[in-house]
């Protein structure tokens, strides 16, 4: 095993502090596993007995694009600002628009994160420190998204995400001019204490560090952060990053230094059989969303063996998925589909039929207009989903929403 039990503890108890923050960040945690061990209240005994409630964009013209819940607050970003509500009386029992309890101007295509003390919002001039009651804590304004050094070109997509003590600005520079090419797309991430850099505005003369981002192949998620340092194309979990082709072991210093594709000299722990794109991490699983034949896979997780040298992981269960979003909490993973939500066993054994690969069908299914478009969360007893009729579901059991 990786982990001395007294490593188990230490993730024992920061789990125990994380359950009352929130899902604090695009993916819940710094590796964007998409995975909430520690949200138990739901179950796969209990997760039919579901309610839904919603809540309307704040703009009805503008989509969801981003939203995240800590410390009480859910937090909602469209293109052109970030709203805040109370978790406590939000959603209404009537399904009717959330009083606002404030807002403030973002980066349109940008994100949102926070430490559970902290709203780090991206900016068109940088970067934005609240308190989760709105108020500047610090700001950056070293540089405008969209203008990166001559060296790098590009623009900045503004997503945020907090790892290592640092908060990480996800940025696009193509420096050899074949933007999407393996190898030669290079991503790259601006880099900023989460305490801000000594001072309540950032002069414009501070100049963040620049981390490349890894350079394996995988689905286009990001940034991931192991150890203050971002990485493109993989989940990470227990400090393993997860993508197609494989695991790789990120505390390897050979992987540390793969930032691009050509110096890729990492060799994978364990390989992944005709992997495709990975979605979620869990206690148990690896999950993957095949689109072409509409398929949600479970793989064996980072933690758990794979026969052969080297290993090689098979597909150990399917399931039909028509959509692209996918999210753990405690033992159910839940999947997006064209008419909604479902809800499988986390562990690929409960309600499946024998295999190998066993086949699941879903504890339960929930109705929603348009089916799910962005990210789920699981957290404080709620699953949350935006639909394509510019709402956001939170599903709870009965008496959560009053």
């Amino acid at each position: 095993m990786r982990f001395s039990v007294r490593h188990g503890v230490i993730v024992l108890a920061l789990g125990a502090l994380l359950t009352g923050c929130g899902w604090l960040q695009s993916g819940y945690d710094a590796g964007r596993s998409n995975g909430n061990e520690f949200e138990n209240t739901i179950t796969a005994a209990n997760v039919a007995q579901l309610v839904d409630h919603s809540l309307p964009a704040p703009d009805p013209t503008d989509p969801i694009g981003a939203y995240i819940t800590a410390n009480g607050r859910l937090f909602m970003a469209n293109g052109a600002n970030v709203y805040a509500f109370s978790a406590s009386s939000c959603p209404r029992s009537d399904d009717g628009p959330c009083q606002i309890m404030w807002k403030r101007p973002m980066f349109s295509g940008g994100g949102i994160a926070s430490d559970g003390q902290t709203l780090f919002v991206a900016t068109t001039a940088g970067l934005d420190a609240l308190t989760l009651d709105g108020q500047v804590k610090w700001q950056w304004t070293g540089r405008t998204f969209g203008t990166l050094p001559p060296a790098f070109g590009g623009v900045a997509s503004g997503t945020v995400a907090l790892g290592g003590g640092f908060v990480h600005v996800d940025t696009v520079a193509h420096q050899d001019g074949s933007p999407g090419t393996p190898g030669r797309d290079n991503r790259t991430t601006l880099r900023l204490p989460v305490g801000g850099c000594g001072s309540p505005t950032c002069v414009a003369g501070y100049d963040p560090i620049i981390v490349s981002m890894y350079g394996i192949t995988g689905p286009n998620v990001g940034p991931a952060t192991f150890a203050g340092v971002s990485y493109l194309g993989t989940r990470i979990r227990h400090g393993i990053a997860v993508t197609t082709t494989g695991t790789y072991d990120l505390n390897d210093p050979a992987c540390v230094a793969a930032i691009t594709y050509a110096a890729n000299n990492c060799t994978p722990s364990k390989l992944f059989t005709n992997a495709p794109s990975i979605v979620a991490l869990s206690t148990n699983s690896v999950f993957a969303i095949d689109a072409v034949t509409s398929r949600l896979i479970w793989y064996a997780g980072v933690d758990r063996p794979c026969p052969g040298t080297p290993a090689r992981c098979a597909r150990l269960a399917i399931a039909p998925a028509t959509g692209n979003y996918v999210s753990v909490g405690g033992d159910v993973v839940y999947v997006t589909s064209g008419t909604g939500l479902d809800a499988y066993a986390e562990n690929g054994s409960t309600n499946c039929a024998k295999g190998p690969p066993r086949i699941c069908s879903p504890l339960a299914h929930f109705a929603l207009t348009g089916g799910g478009v962005a990210e789920i969360e699981v957290v404080d007893r709620r699953v949350y989903v935006p639909t394509v009729d510019r709402r956001l579901h939170a599903l709870g059991l009965p008496g959560e929403v009053h």
